[in-house]
């Protein structure tokens, strides 16, 4: 299992657990990332950040898949893993098609 921490630094730390080992560091972001959610099959992890972006990474590796076009600080995932709902603190949701 993984835990993600997002730092002030646009870092986001992957542990494994229970071992509490880092396993990866992971950067991208610009700015303080505020959230994180894993995709509920574990192939994804979806960030949200001050700077506005929300970045999805595939798992366990930590690559980058892509960086969405949304101003948006969280996000979640729908139970099969194939939609991404992002909102920000403006109420803005935007709905997207994970491929």
């Amino acid at each position: 299992a993984l835990l993600a921490t997002g730092h002030e630094d646009g870092t986001v730390r992957l542990w494994d657990m229970p071992s509490g080992r880092e396993r990866a560091t992971v950067t991208g972001h610009t700015d303080t990332v505020l959230s994180g959610v894993f995709s509920p099959d574990g192939a994804l992890l979806a960030t949200g950040s001050r700077d506005g972006a929300v970045r999805l990474w595939d798992m366990p590796n930590g690559r980058e898949r892509a960086t969405l076009a949304a101003v948006a600080s969280q996000g979640v995932f729908s139970p099969d893993s194939a939609l991404l709902a992002t909102f920000s603190g403006d109420e803005t949701v935007c709905l997207w098609a994970i491929t």
